[in-house]
């Protein structure tokens, strides 16, 4: 299996959209329990309430124009970075998507030398 080197351009979009989906999966699952605590009926239909509801579509779709890119960038292929789009529109699908498109970014950063933390990777490495 030969190793293909990436443009240095590309690895640091890579590692950009990557940095937006970790702190969108951080902030998906803080308002997923912002939801519960702040419903009236706890866990009995755990729908969100106004503020919380707003919320989740706005990091939603901030979510799926980074799960785009990301997975534009790092598969090569933008009709599988809008397949995996519509699947981001699924509440409780798009955190997986999300985790697996994030981990294969990292896996791709790993490969070519760069360290990568629980937000990513340090964008000081691509300078």
């Amino acid at each position: 299996m030969t190793k293909t080197t990436l443009d240095p351009v590309r690895l640091k979009r890579i590692a950009q959209n990557q940095r937006q989906i970790c702190i969108a999966i951080f902030l998906l699952v803080l308002i997923a329990i912002a939801a519960i605590i702040f419903n009236n009926n706890a866990w009995v239909g755990a729908g969100y309430t106004h503020w919380t509801s707003v919320a989740y579509y706005v990091v939603s779709i901030y979510a799926l124009l980074n799960g785009i890119l990301l997975t534009a960038n790092v598969y090569n292929s933008i009709i599988l970075g809008i397949v995996l789009g519509i699947f981001l529109l699924v509440p409780c699908l798009n955190l997986l998507i999300l985790l697996a498109i994030s981990q294969r970014a990292t896996m791709y950063l790993k490969e070519h030398g760069f360290k990568v933390g629980l937000l990513g990777a340090n964008m000081s490495q691509f300078n």
